[in-house]
């Protein structure tokens, strides 16, 4: 009987149980929640994050310069009959007014 199923040399058992370890280990450093691929999709949503809050910082600066320039103390009168004519959506009857589509 010995002879049709040979004994497992333990360290041969042990060999094999380090080598699944190893490439347990191996494939979650790739694949994992924390790997190598999570880490290059994390930077590129951070890429992403990054050009977005300078468009929007470019946008808000935009805007602090348009409410500055509506302050009484830097009253800029051309602003103010700009915005005054978009918001009531008036003008001078020798003026054209170009309208863009949304």
């Amino acid at each position: 009987m010995r002879d049709k199923f040979p004994i497992i040399n333990k360290k041969l058992l042990l060999h094999y149980a380090l080598v699944g370890v190893f490439l347990y280990f191996v494939f979650h450093v790739i694949y994992g929640n924390r790997g190598i691929l999570a880490y290059f999709k994390l930077h590129t949503k951070i890429d992403h994050a990054t050009q977005e809050l300078d468009v929007v910082r470019a946008e808000r600066l935009e805007l602090e310069h348009k409410v500055n320039s509506l302050k009484t103390e830097s009253l800029d009168r051309d602003m103010l009959d700009e915005e005054a004519r978009r918001g009531l959506g008036l003008a001078n009857e020798k003026e054209k007014v170009f309208v863009p589509e949304e």
